[in-house]
């Protein structure tokens, strides 16, 4: 498979747009995936409705395709209302969901692209071993993803 990444492209893009940038390469590949199919997200600093600093995760949207996505179709979920599903032992699908939607940062953003209980919690060792670094690094500021050279607002250019 042929990188269709472009650095002039992604010079100077916010990490929600790096996330899209990123998504929409994906979705180009149509052996990566079909169309609607796929998900991708990001862990990105932003600022909530009160102007505070908070960890979220983005995660592609229910119903949007990863080849024409926009930034409006990544919903944002709050990591510190995430977090604590990890320590559950079970959680039906349905029950994820609906918890899920209690963590989304804006009310309206679509529902996260996250249908099944086992991609949150679970006894599997790949699903455990993302739990423990995720519990690992729950105190730690989240790093930007290692796309390009990670955008801070507050920061001066680097």
């Amino acid at each position: 498979m042929k990188s269709r990444w472009n650095d002039k492209e992604v010079k100077a893009k916010s990490l929600l747009d790096l996330l899209v940038y990123r998504s929409r390469l994906i979705g180009q590949e149509t052996n990566l995936c079909v169309w609607g199919g796929g998900n991708t997200s990001s862990k990105i600093v932003e600022h909530d409705h009160l102007g505070k600093r908070t960890n979220v995760l983005r995660v592609k949207g229910s119903g949007s395709d990863l080849k024409t996505c926009e930034p409006r179709h990544f919903s944002p979920l709050r990591m510190d209302d995430v977090l604590p599903a990890l320590q559950r032992k079970t959680m039906t699908d349905e029950e994820m969901v609906d918890y899920l939607e209690r963590c989304l940062m804006n009310p309206k953003a679509p529902r996260p692209s996250i249908e099944r209980a086992s991609w949150l919690v679970g006894a599997d060792v790949g699903i455990a071993s993302e739990r423990s670094r995720i519990e690992s690094e729950a105190h730690a500021p989240l790093e930007a993803p290692r796309l390009a050279r990670p955008v801070d607002p507050d920061a001066g250019t680097p």
